[in-house]
Parts: C-alpha cells; structure tokens; sequence
C-alpha cells in the first residue's frame, strides 16, 4: 500500500485506532480544499458492498485536525487498511462535502453522469496510444488485463491537485 490522499497513517499498539495524515494545498475539481471533513462525510455516505461491515465495525471517526483523521474501531480488526484505504471496495473515494451539500445528491449524480457522459462517451475509446509495459496500443493490451482499466484515472483538469 502506498500513499495517496493519505501521506501517512499509523495503526496504535492495541489495533483500535487507525489515524491518517491527510496530503496538504490539495483541491477538489470545483477548487474546494481537500479535509479531513470530507474524509468523515464521505465514510458516513459509503453505501458500496462492505459498507454494512465498515460501519458495524468502525466505532467512530474524529478530525483532530483540517489534515488528520482518526478511524477509532471497536475492536482490531487487521484487514481495516483492506476494507478502506484500498480500492477493494470503493470506501475510501473522498467527495467534497460543502459541494454535495450545495447540490444535493441528485445534483452530485447529475454532474457526475454529465462529466462521464462528456469525458468518456465523447473520447475516442479505442485512440491509438502508447502504454508503456502494457502493449502497443489500446487495443493491444497485456494479457489478463482489461483495457476498460486504462480509462480509470480521471482526466488532468478532474484531478485533486496543488495550487
């Protein structure tokens, strides 16, 4: 596992608590700044498959800080960093808060629908491209992996980013 949103993390002795140190001067794609706020919000919203699990299992969430957060469980649980910190189950997306609050879920879903509809159903799917250590073009890919995959990272300007 490797850092992302999350620059560190540490597990405490007795495995109950689980505290994230949250990237810093990152914003979200509407220029909302990226918190630990939202990192809380977004777990309690997480309704994805382990969502049951998570939150049975998670006693609760603190913000000590703008950029540090606490997963507080009520009992260890070694495959917490599983469950939310990868992209097993999806739990760990972080959306901005202030602007799902301003809109609305229906909103959120409607702008989502509208940037995928004009990001990927407007793209040329099958764009001759250079993937270095995959193939040599898109429709080429390595073997056992699905060129659907190559399309998961968000474009540039959809990105968390520093000023």
């Amino acid at each position: 596992m490797a850092p992302c949103l999350a620059e560190s993390w540490k597990e405490s002795a007795d495995g109950l608590t689980y505290e994230f140190k949250l990237r810093e001067g990152l914003r979200f794609h509407n220029g909302d700044p990226f918190t630990a706020e939202d990192v809380k919000f977004s777990f309690h919203r997480y309704r994805g498959t382990a969502a049951k699990l998570l939150h049975e299992r998670v006693k609760a969430v603190e913000i000590v800080d703008p950029h540090r957060v606490r997963f507080v469980l009520h009992a260890p649980w070694p495959d917490f960093l599983v469950f939310y910190a990868t992209p097993a189950t999806g739990a760990a997306w972080v959306v901005p808060k202030k602007y799902i609050e301003k809109v609305g879920e229906e909103g959120f879903k409607k702008q989502i629908q509208k940037l995928m509809h004009e990001r990927v159903m407007h793209a040329p799917i099958f764009e001759p491209a250079t993937l270095h250590g995959v193939g040599s073009r898109v429709e080429e890919p390595a073997v056992g992996l699905n060129p659907l995959l190559y399309f998961a990272a968000p474009y540039e300007d959809m990105r968390l980013k520093k000023p």
